[in-house]
C-alpha cells in the first residue's frame, strides 16, 4: 500500500520535462553545492624554498621567525599550483580568515608531509556561510594524493 502511495505521489509531482519537483529541487541545491565549492591544488615545497621564504619576510617584532602578514601569502602562492589563476594577494584579500587559514594550513601540512611521499596534493574545499551569516559548512581537506 505504501509502495502504490510513493508511485501517485511522484506521478502527481511530476513536471513537463518528466522530472519530479523533489529531483529538481535535488538538482538545483547540488548545482548550488558545486558553485560554493573551490578547489585548490597543493603542492609541497623544499624546505630550502620555505627558509628563502621565512627570510623574504623578516620579523617584525621580537617573538616572531618570520612577518606572518607577509609570509602567508606568499608561501600559499608558492605551494598552490591550481587554478593557474591563483593569486594569494588577491585570495587573503578577499576571502573570510576561516577560508584563508584552512588553505595555510593545508599547505603547510603537504610541505610537512612531504618526508612521507613527495610530492602531496590536497584538495580544499571553499565551505560555505549561509546567508545570515549564523551558520558554515566548515572548509575540509577533500583529499591529500600521491602525485605520480
Amino acid at each position: 500500500m505504501e509502495e502504490r502511495r510513493d508511485v501517485a505521489l511522484g506521478q502527481s509531482l511530476r513536471s513537463v520535462d518528466g522530472h519530479t519537483a523533489k529531483e529538481t529541487e535535488l538538482a538545483d541545491l547540488e548545482t548550488q553545492e558545486r558553485a560554493s565549492v573551490a578547489v585548490f591544488k597543493v603542492e609541497s615545497v623544499s624546505y630550502e624554498r620555505i627558509e628563502a621564504l621565512k627570510l623574504a619576510c623578516p620579523p617584525t617584532g621580537p617573538d616572531e621567525v618570520f612577518d606572518p602578514v607577509t609570509f602567508g601569502p606568499m608561501f600559499v602562492d608558492e605551494c598552490v599550483t591550481e587554478p593557474a589563476d591563483f593569486d594569494a594577494a588577491v585570495f587573503f584579500a578577499e576571502w573570510e580568515p576561516w577560508q584563508v587559514s584552512m588553505l595555510f594550513e593545508a599547505a603547510w601540512d603537504v610541505c610537512n608531509a612531504r618526508s612521507v611521499v613527495t610530492p602531496l596534493s590536497a584538495t580544499v574545499s571553499k565551505g560555505t556561510r549561509s546567508s545570515d551569516g549564523k551558520s558554515a559548512t566548515a572548509p575540509n581537506v577533500v583529499s591529500d594524493t600521491a602525485i605520480s
